[in-house]
């Protein structure tokens, strides 16, 4: 998801599209409004406004989460289960994000280069923290001043994700 500045000047409530790793949340609500669209003409990534709003972050009590290599593999040292607490109240301006995540063809129209065979319009991965931000500068430069496209919020993203949806933070939950 990268959130970039409007592209019209008249939807100054919305100040970001955020398609940063443009990941799909899959959370819906049952009678979801209708949001404003854009597309963005290089890749024709659809974008959605999200209008601005508060969500409950964190949990009430630590939960220890299964064991994981990734964490380690990955360089994380801290705590899963106390960087979760306490749960509080995050409130996010209005953005943009992009409604499905970023495909490998999509990545190579801005990054360079020929897609795999077979694979362009499977989402991009193993892409890291620093090439998902070389991927929105080469972006919003390429977009010549019109949009300034950037990674999303932890706050941005959970709140993407939970599409107004009012849950408790158990960690299997289904939306």
């Amino acid at each position: 998801m990268i959130p970039i500045t409007s592209p019209r000047k008249a939807a100054s409530l919305m100040n970001f599209l955020a398609i940063g790793a443009m990941l799909v949340c899959g959370a819906a609500t049952a009678a979801a409004p209708a949001l404003p669209k854009w597309t963005e003409p290089l890749t024709g990534v659809e974008f959605v406004a999200l209008p601005k709003g508060c969500l409950q972050m964190g949990t009430a009590k630590p939960i220890e989460p299964p064991f994981d290599s990734n964490w380690a593999r990955m360089g994380y040292k801290g705590n899963l289960a106390e960087d979760e607490v306490p749960r509080h109240e995050v409130c996010v301006d209005a953005f943009w994000m992009a409604k499905t995540e970023i495909s490998e063809a999509d990545w190579h129209k801005v990054m360079g280069g020929d897609a795999p065979a077979n694979t362009g319009k499977g989402a991009k991965v193993n892409v890291s923290w620093l090439q998902a931000l070389e991927f929105v500068k080469k972006l919003s430069e390429r977009s010549v001043g019109k949009q300034r496209f950037r990674l999303p919020t932890e706050a941005e993203w959970e709140y993407a994700c939970r599409a107004g949806a009012n849950v408790d933070d158990e960690p299997d939950r289904e939306l």
